[in-house]
């Protein structure tokens, strides 16, 4: 017999989960603020060249049309968003460090899309995104050398060198607080996720140890009632019938039946004393007769215990000819006294419930009660055989002592043993010379 077994089902981490609608949420307030400086810069650049239309105003058109359109439509993939989101920014940096210089706050931009990257995309994203802003800030730089006169690049050369480094060690700094934090959210996280699964686990296994005390606590109270019923009852019949008919109320077993022990006739064999379906018919004839070591009920015998089979067609217990109905499951549970089998419970199923370990306790307990049951009513049935004999002593003994001839107490003797026997008894006395 096998218990059964479960797997813990997987599940989201909660810190994880929280983590991401943060991140939309906040894709949702960026998209937006990046769209509308992007619309603010190509107004400022069409004014700035005095409503002429430009390279460079065709390129901040598409890449505000890029972000209006990461912005508006919200059912993107967040990945795309993000990315919309970046762009925008880097090159917003970008123009603004190759046209107006570092002063203009181009490198406090460029500063910020590592950091963003980070939180949006992970810390390796982001270190790559640092490492490439700081070669096309530097290509930027240096293409200004090129096209912008020396005396305007020398005016502001060491301020914007100053502001260079500073903006590089911002950038590692909240690189590195960022690989921090990632790192503990993710340390959260897991811990978070084996907590759920512990928690789960628990809830798990308490509901199925509340299902199985309500399981336990029903069987119990079944073998208490079928174990007052078998102590009042002294026929061994009809204890064995009404053990069957309790048992069939409150399990719906596909068919039961109990075989005993031949200890008169036929040593070899088990003969049925009763059997049930579920409709509280009788399926096997009366006088079947089964050889001991033959299917399941054979194995108990030879082992002396209960066994279980669950694929009952295709296995070695399928008895030839066998009157039970057709069925996917069988238990049998010897009933003994000590070593002594007296004979065997036999339970059926089919699909509609499996048998299991309540099964097996309950007729386990049933068949150790059965036993004791057929005990006391078989030393019930010879005491009382035992006392009705003694009793007909008594009285022959008793009629015979008022005969007056011998013929009249060989005549009161052969009345009293015909109305025993239930047989006519003649008696002739012949004289003799």
């Amino acid at each position: 017999m096998t218990r059964s077994s479960f797997l813990l089902p997987r599940h989201k981490s909660l810190g994880t989960e929280v983590l991401n609608i943060n991140r939309t949420h906040s894709l949702d307030l960026l998209l937006p603020g990046l769209a509308t400086c992007l619309i603010v810069g190509c107004v400022w650049i069409l004014v700035q060249n005095e409503y002429e239309i430009s390279l460079r105003l065709w390129i901040w058109g598409a890449v505000a049309f890029f972000v209006i359109a990461a912005a508006w439509m919200r059912e993107t993939n967040f990945r795309i968003r993000s990315v919309a989101l970046y762009a925008g920014l880097t090159f917003a940096g970008l123009d603004q460090l190759f046209f107006n210089g570092p002063l203009s706050g181009s490198l406090l931009i460029l500063a910020i899309v590592p950091l963003l990257l980070t939180i949006h995309m992970g810390s390796r994203l982001g270190l790559v995104a640092l490492l490439s802003t700081l070669t096309c800030a530097g290509a930027v730089l240096y293409g200004r050398t090129l096209v912008f006169p020396a005396e305007i690049i020398g005016t502001v050369s060491p301020n914007w060198v100053f502001i260079l480094v500073v903006a590089i060690l911002f950038a590692l700094i909240a690189l590195a607080g960022q690989l921090s934090l990632d790192r503990l959210v993710q340390q959260m996280s897991l811990a978070k996720n084996r907590e759920n699964a512990l928690t789960l686990a628990l809830a798990h296994e308490a509901e199925h140890f509340k299902e199985r005390v309500a399981s336990r606590t029903a069987t119990i109270k079944i073998s208490s009632l079928i174990s007052q019923h078998i102590a009042a009852v002294l026929d061994e019949q009809q204890l064995i019938r009404d053990t069957l008919t309790l048992l069939q109320e409150h399990k719906d077993y596909l068919h039961m039946s109990i075989f005993l022990k031949d200890d008169f006739v036929d040593f070899e064999t088990l003969f049925l004393a009763f059997d049930i379906d579920r409709n509280g018919q009788s399926v096997i004839p009366k006088g079947y007769r089964l050889p001991q070591k033959t299917g399941l009920m054979g194995k108990v015998f030879e082992e002396k215990r209960a066994f279980w089979v669950t694929d009952l067609p295709d296995s070695d217990y399928v008895v030839p000819g066998d009157p039970s109905p057709l069925s996917d499951s069988e238990m049998a549970v010897p009933i003994k006294l000590g070593d002594t089998i007296l004979g065997v419970v036999d339970v059926r199923q089919d699909t509609s419930r499996n048998l299991n370990l309540d099964d097996a306790f309950l007729l386990e307990s049933v068949a150790d009660q059965l036993s004791v049951g057929i005990r006391n009513a078989r030393l019930y049935a010879r005491a009382k055989k035992q006392a009705h004999q003694q009793i007909l002593v008594n009285s022959v003994r008793e009629e015979l002592q008022s005969a007056s001839t011998i013929a009249e107490a060989v005549k009161i003797a052969g009345n009293i043993l015909s109305n025993e026997l239930q047989v006519s008894t003649k008696i002739t006395i012949g004289a003799t010379d």
